[in-house]
């Protein structure tokens, strides 16, 4: 079977020398509010260590076979890299240049001539489940990342929504000459690259009928982890037609990827948390200053993130399971 490449969409679109938007990026995780539901009963444990805490599960999302139709990856594998509403898991670094597909790692700084930092699973490869664990008394896998170092705004790893193969069709990336001017490539979207396999083309999703989103969080490290929680509409998706895709040295108009953010805290302890779509704490950092305003267009929505903001990131080795949708 050809491997499917996923789609590489930058949280927070900062590069060294396309600096405008740091103050936003720097300030994604500021706040480390967590609204946590009932905290993980049994153990965990990957390659980056183990977890374990004690209590007992209590309806809802903690139950181990959930409404299917609530799901939007259960990690059971059984979609592979693909979640159950039709979209892929990948990581991001502010070591490429946004967007771009393949990932183009950017140049300068860092040893072996590239930006310091690392995230695995790479950026552009396939991101795996793990199999073993168990959360809240339930035998559920999981999505682990690790990495750290990274010096300008940070990483992270997160799903789109859905995705369709590309038509062939121009996207809004390849028209950005400052982000082509950094590197030689002739596309930062290569919409024709039989090489990597089908590249996503982001579509929106339809959420409307829930609430929020409900899913289960770890910090392997033993440390607590701040995580900023991130999504885009059709407003700040550079997928959405509404704000500008690119991002120039000395800013510009109606800048997109100024995402929905809420912050949350991984601790040792795997831990239920609930982001609500007309949750007030859960809008924009506004550094793009196109005022969006909440709550998100929960008829829109195009990703989910977690993100790592710091400058420089710290070493971190997070899990993410049975990520929901609840009325």
């Amino acid at each position: 079977m050809k491997k499917k490449s996923v789609l590489f969409g930058l949280s927070c679109v900062t590069l060294a020398g396309l600096a405008s938007q740091a103050g936003g990026c720097l300030g994604s995780s500021t706040s480390a509010t967590t609204d946590a539901g009932t905290g993980g009963g049994g153990s965990s444990s990957s390659s980056g260590g183990s977890s374990s805490g004690s209590g007992s599960s209590s309806g809802g999302a903690t139950n181990c076979t959930p409404d299917p139709a609530t799901i939007i990856d259960d990690m059971s594998g059984a979609h592979g890299t693909e979640n159950a509403t039709g979209g892929y898991w990948y990581t991001y670094s502010d070591r490429t240049v946004p967007n771009s597909e393949p990932p183009i790692l950017l140049s300068g700084g860092g040893d072996g001539g590239g930006p310091p930092g690392s995230i695995t699973p790479v950026e552009g490869q396939s991101f795996p489940i793990t199999d073993a664990g168990i959360i809240s008394g339930c035998n559920w896998s999981f999505r682990e990342a690790t990495g750290g170092g990274e010096t300008t705004w940070g990483a992270g790893f997160g799903m789109d929504f859905l995705s369709t193969p590309p038509d062939g069709g121009p996207v809004p990336f390849n028209s950005c000459a400052d982000l082509q001017a950094l590197t030689d490539a002739s596309q930062i979207f290569n919409v024709t690259d039989i090489d990597s396999g089908t590249v996503g083309i982001v579509q929106p999703f339809d959420a409307s009928m829930w609430s929020g989103i409900t899913f289960w969080g770890i910090s392997f490290t033993g440390k607590p982890q701040a995580v900023a929680v991130q999504m885009d509409d059709d407003r700040t998706s550079p997928w959405g037609g509404q704000c500008t895709a690119c991002n120039y040295a000395g800013g510009m108009t109606n800048s997109c990827s100024d995402n929905f953010i809420k912050g949350v805290t991984f601790t040792s302890t795997w831990t239920q948390f609930k982001v609500a779509w007309s949750d007030p704490l859960f809008k924009t950092a506004n550094w793009s200053k196109n005022g969006t305003k909440t709550p998100i267009d929960s008829n829109k929505v195009y990703n989910l993130h977690f993100q790592i903001t710091a400058h420089p990131a710290p070493a971190f080795d997070v899990g993410v399971a049975m990520v929901q949708f609840y009325k």
